[in-house]
C-alpha cells in the first residue's frame, strides 16, 4: 500500500507539471527549449541588447535628471501601486502639480516621465530652430558665424568658397564623413535588430503572461484528477488495514471468560477457607467474620492501594500495616471477633478444634474451654486482591472498543475539501500576473503587432541610412543637391529619434523600475508586496498574496498549501478518523489488553496463597503430645478431632492452591490472546498512520510550488532579463542616433563645399568666369588708380 500510495503521490506531485507541459510552452523544459532557439536564432541580438543595456543604457539612465529619490521603494513603488490597485486613477489627479509633487509619491514619478517626454520633444525643436537660422544666416554677409561648421563664411550656400581646400583637408573631410556614415548605418542596423528583438521579447512576455493566467485552471484540473487517484488508492489501502481486527474481540473475550471463572473459583475457595478458620457465630448458624484493628484502631484492607487503610490513609508496613504473626498482638493488624464455635467438618459430627483449648487434669480428665477462633488476615488480603483482579477483567463493552474498523467512505470528501483550500491562492496567483499585465499593456498596445513593428522599424532606421547614403552619393558625384537632401533628412532623423527617445522613456523607465522591484527567486519579497498595499503597510496586503510570494512564487521547494496556511500536520490531522491510534485510543487498549495491570491483584496475592499450610502456626498448630500420652478414650477423641481439623484445613489449602494454578493458567491464555490482539492493533496503527502520512505527503507534494515558481520566473525572466534589456537598448539607440546626426550636419556642410571646390568653383576671382554668373563688375568699382590707368590704355 505504501508503494502504491507513493507512486500515486509522485503522480499527484507531477500532475500539474504534466498537464501544464502538454498545454503550455511555459514549463521548465519549454523554457529551456525557447532559450535554445533564441540562442541559435536571436542569440546575438539578445546578447547585444543586454550589452547595450548594461554598458550604455544604465549609465544614461543614471545621468538623466530625476524628480524623485533613486530606489524602487519610493516614487516608483507608489506609481505602480496606483497603476495596479487603482487603475491609475490617482495619476489623473496629479494635474499641474506633477512637477512640484512630493518625493516618494506617484505624482513625482509621473512628473519625471513627463519631463523625459518634454526633453525628447524640446531637443529636436531647438535643433530645427538652429537649422532655420543657419539656413537664413548663411546667405547674409553679417552672419558669417553661421559658416563655422564648414570652416568658411559661405558654408552651405551656392556662393564660391573663400577657402582653398588642400588635398589633405579634402581627404580628411571625406574620411570623417565615411566614418560617421558607417557609424549611422551600424547604429541603424543594430537598432533594426534590437527593435525586432524587442518585438519578439514582447511576444514572449505576453505569451508567458497568458500561460500564467491559464495555469491555475490547468493546475486545479490536474490536481483534481490525481487526488481522485490518491483517494481511490487510500480507500483500498485503508480497507485492507481492517483485516487486522478479524477475530480479536472473540479470542480475548473467550480467554477472559475462562479467567473470570477461575478467579471466581479462587475467591470462593479463599472465602471458604477463611470462613472455616474463623468458625461460626455462637448460634452455629451464621459465619463469625473478623474485624481488623491496629493498636485498637479499626483498619480495612484496600486491594487497589494494596495496603491497610486507617480512615482512608494507607498504613505503611513499617508502621504496622501488616498481618500479625503468630503470637503478635501489637503494632500489626490483628483480627478480632466474638467467641464462637469451630466450623463444622464435612462428614463429621465434630467441629473445628482450633476454637477450643484442651487442659489435661491430673486425673487424666480433659477440661475443654471455648476460645476465640483465629482470624485469617492473609485470607482477607488475598480474597480482596483476587476479587479485584476478577472485577478488572474487561467487559464486553470494553472489548468492543477494540473492534472499530476504519470507515473509508469520507476520504474523497476530505481530500476534496483540502484541495479547495488552495483556491484562494490560485486566484491570487492569477491576480498577481493580471497586475503585471496592466503594466505590460503599455508595450502591448504599441509593440503587440510584430508585423507593424518590423515595418515601422524598417521605415525609421532606413531613413537614417538613406540620409547618409545620399550624402555619400553627393561626395562621389560632387553634387550639392544630394548633400542638402541628406541634410534635410538628417533634420527629420533628429526630430523623429529624439521624439521616440522621449516618448519611449515613458515605457522604458517604468519597465526598468518594475524589474528592480520584482524579486528574484530567493530574494526578500516585502518591498515588492508593498506595491499592492492600499495603506502603505504590509499588514493591509492580502495575507494569501503575501504567503504566495514569500512561500511559493519567489521560493524554491515551497508548497501551495502553505500559502493557505495548510501545513503537513494540518493535512494529516484531517484524516484522524482513519488513524487507528485515534479511533482505538491507547487507553482503551490498555484497559482491554493490559493483562498485567488487570490481574495485579492475583500477582500480589500469589505468594501469600502459595505459603498457606494446613499446619500453619496461626491456624492449625496444636501440641497434642500430652493428650496422646494420656491415651484415654477422651484424649484420643480430642486428638482425632484435631487430626480432622488439620485434614480439613489442608483440603481447603489444596483447593485454594489448585484454583490459583488454574487462575494462573487462565491468565496466561488471556495474555497470549491479548498479546496477539495488541500486535494486530499495533500493526493496524502503524499501517493506518503510515497510510495517512503517505496520503498527506502525497497531497502535500501535489501542491508543490515548483511549477508556480517556474511559471513566475518564466514571466519575470522574459520581462526583466530580456524585454527590459531590449527596451533599454532600443531606447539608447534612439538617443544615440539623434545625437550622432549633429556632427554629421557639420560634415555635410563641409563636404558640400569640398564638392563645390572639386567642381572648380573654388575662389571669388573665378566668379566672373563661372558659367552661371553673367554679371560684370561696374567699371572702376573697387579698383586702384594704377588699375584704372591700365584699363584706359587697353
Amino acid at each position: 500500500m505504501a508503494d502504491a500510495l507513493s507512486s500515486a503521490g509522485s503522480a499527484a506531485g507531477d500532475a500539474a507539471s504534466s498537464a501544464f507541459s502538454s498545454a503550455s510552452n511555459a514549463t521548465g523544459a519549454d523554457t529551456v527549449t525557447a532559450e535554445q532557439i533564441q540562442a541559435e536564432v536571436l542569440g546575438p541580438m539578445s546578447v547585444m541588447s543586454s550589452g547595450f543595456s548594461d554598458s550604455f543604457a544604465s549609465p544614461l539612465k543614471a545621468a538623466l535628471p530625476k524628480t524623485y529619490s533613486v530606489g524602487y521603494a519610493g516614487a516608483p513603488r507608489a506609481f505602480f501601486n496606483d497603476l495596479m490597485t487603482n487603475s491609475g486613477q490617482g495619476l489623473l489627479e496629479c494635474g499641474g502639480v506633477a512637477f512640484s509633487a512630493v518625493d516618494g509619491t506617484a505624482c513625482a514619478y509621473a512628473a519625471n516621465l513627463s519631463l523625459m517626454v518634454v526633453i525628447g520633444v524640446l531637443i529636436p525643436i531647438i535643433a530645427i530652430i538652429y537649422c532655420f537660422f543657419f539656413a537664413c544666416g548663411r546667405m547674409m554677409s553679417r552672419c558669417e558665424c553661421m559658416g563655422k561648421p564648414c570652416g568658411e563664411p559661405n558654408c552651405g550656400s551656392r556662393k564660391p568658397t573663400r577657402v582653398e581646400y588642400k588635398r589633405p583637408r579634402k581627404l580628411l573631410c571625406c574620411c570623417c564623413y565615411t566614418t560617421f556614415m558607417c557609424a549611422v548605418i551600424t547604429i541603424g542596423l543594430v537598432g533594426f535588430l534590437s527593435t525586432n528583438q524587442m518585438a519578439q521579447d514582447v511576444q514572449d512576455v505576453l505569451t508567458s503572461l497568458d500561460d500564467a493566467t491559464a495555469f491555475p485552471g490547468l493546475y486545479k484540473e490536474a490536481l483534481h484528477e490525481d487526488l481522485a487517484t490518491v483517494s481511490a488508492e487510500a480507500d483500498a489501502g485503508l480497507m485492507g488495514i481492517n483485516d487486522n481486527l478479524v477475530g480479536i474481540p472473540d479470542a480475548v473475550q473467550a480467554a477472559n471468560l475462562e479467567l473470570n471463572a477461575s478467579l471466581s473459583g479462587l475467591v470462593s475457595s479463599l472465602a471458604a477457607m477463611r470462613s472455616f478458620i474463623e468458625g461460626d457465630a455462637p448460634d452455629q448458624s451464621t459465619p463469625n467474620p473478623c474485624t481488623y484493628a491496629m493498636n485498637g484502631t479499626v483498619v480495612t484492607y484496600d486491594p487497589v492501594a494494596q495496603s491497610w487503610m486507617d480512615n482512608g490513609t494507607a498504613v505503611p508496613a513499617s508502621a504496622g500495616g501488616t498481618c500479625c504473626a503468630a503470637g503478635e498482638t501489637f503494632s500489626c493488624v490483628l483480627g478480632v471477633h466474638p467467641v464462637g464455635k469451630g466450623s463444622a467438618i464435612s462428614g463429621e459430627s465434630s467441629r473445628g478444634a482450633i476454637c477450643n483449648t484442651y487442659a489435661l487434669q491430673s486425673d487424666l480428665n480433659v477440661t475443654v474451654t471455648a476460645k476465640t477462633c483465629p482470624c485469617c488476615c492473609e485470607c482477607t488480603e488475598a480474597e480482596a486482591s483476587v476479587e479485584l483482579a476478577r472485577t478488572m477483567i474487561p467487559s464486553s463493552a470494553q472489548l468492543s472498543l477494540l473492534n472499530r474498523p476504519i470507515q473509508t467512505g469520507d476520504v474523497g470528501t476530505i481530500i476534496t475539501d483540502t484541495k479547495s483550500s488552495v483556491d484562494p491562492a490560485l486566484v491570487e496567483f492569477t491576480n498577481a500576473f493580471s497586475s503585471i499585465m496592466s503594466v505590460t499593456d503599455l508595450a502591448k498596445s504599441s509593440l503587440g503587432n510584430q508585423g507593424a513593428v518590423i515595418g515601422g522599424s524598417v521605415s525609421i532606421w532606413a531613413l537614417s541610412w538613406i540620409g547618409v547614403i545620399l550624402g555619400f552619393i553627393g561626395m562621389v558625384l560632387r553634387g550639392q543637391c544630394c548633400w542638402w537632401t541628406a541634410y534635410t533628412i538628417g533634420i527629420l532623423n533628429v526630430l523623429i529619434f529624439f521624439i521616440l527617445f522621449g516618448v519611449s522613456s515613458a515605457v522604458v523607465l517604468p519597465f526598468g523600475d518594475l524589474c528592480d522591484g520584482m524579486p528574484r527567486t530567493g530574494e526578500d519579497t516585502k518591498s515588492w508586496l508593498m506595491t499592492f498595499s492600499a495603506t502603505g503597510s504590509l499588514t493591509s496586503v492580502d495575507p494569501v498574496l503575501v504567503n504566495l510570494y514569500a512561500d511559493c512564487l519567489a521560493k524554491r521547494g515551497g508548497f501551495l498549501w502553505g500559502v493557505a496556511n495548510v501545513s503537513l500536520a494540518n493535512i494529516t490531522q484531517r484524516f484522524d478518523a482513519f488513524d487507528a491510534s485515534k479511533s482505538i485510543p491507547q487507553a482503551a487498549r490498555d484497559r482491554a489488553l493490559g493483562v498485567a495491570a488487570n490481574t495485579e491483584g492475583l500477582t500480589v496475592s500469589r505468594a501469600a496463597i502459595e505459603s498457606f499450610s494446613g499446619t500453619d502456626a496461626k491456624y492449625g498448630k496444636f501440641n497434642t503430645t500430652d493428650l496422646e500420652l494420656a491415651a484415654t478414650a477422651e484424649t484420643q477423641a480430642i486428638v482425632a478431632d484435631v487430626g480432622l481439623y488439620h485434614a480439613a484445613l489442608s483440603a481447603h489449602v489444596a483447593t485454594v492452591k489448585a484454583r490459583l494454578t488454574a487462575a494462573l493458567a487462565s491468565r496466561e491464555s488471556v495474555k497470549a490472546a491479548s498479546d496477539t490482539a495488541s500486535t494486530n492493533l499495533t500493526r493496524m496503527t502503524n499501517q493506518s498512520v503510515g497510510t495517512i502520512s503517505t496520503i498527506a505527503a502525497t497531497i502535500m507534494r501535489s501542491g508543490s510550488c515548483d511549477q508556480l515558481n517556474a511559471m513566475y520566473e518564466n514571466v519575470r525572466a522574459p520581462l526583466c532579463d530580456r524585454l527590459s534589456k531590449s527596451l533599454d537598448a532600443v531606447w539608447f539607440l534612439f538617443f544615440l542616433m539623434g545625437v550622432v546626426w549633429f556632427p554629421v550636419f557639420c560634415l555635410i556642410c563641409a563636404n558640400s563645399k569640398v564638392s563645390q571646390h572639386r567642381r572648380g568653383i573654388s575662389a571669388l576671382e573665378d566668379e566672373e568666369h563661372s558659367i552661371g554668373d553673367k554679371k560684370k563688375k561696374k567699371k572702376g568699382e573697387g579698383e586702384t588708380f594704377e588699375e584704372k590707368q591700365k584699363n584706359k590704355d587697353k
